[in-house]
């Protein structure tokens, strides 16, 4: 399941389970980022590894030196 909220044309609120998400929902997703230019999912429980894997679905990742952990396998 995905639902997308709008928040005033600023930016989208995205309800789904980022570990269970399947193409058709990724490129809603991408869609929905382009439109909105900012994205959130919250509530979401993301390992690193996950949260690594759902990244790259984007491009490759930057290294953020704030972010403390994704460098860990």
């Amino acid at each position: 399941m995905l639902k997308i909220i709008s928040k005033k044309n600023r930016a989208a609120e995205i309800i789904c389970n980022l570990n269970k998400i399947d193409n058709k929902q990724l490129k809603e997703i991408k869609s929905t980022l382009d439109k909105y230019g900012m994205i959130y999912f919250p509530k979401q429980k993301l390992t690193s590894k996950n949260y690594l894997n759902f990244a790259k679905k984007f491009g490759k990742p930057a290294n953020y030196p704030r972010l403390k952990g994704l460098n860990k396998k």
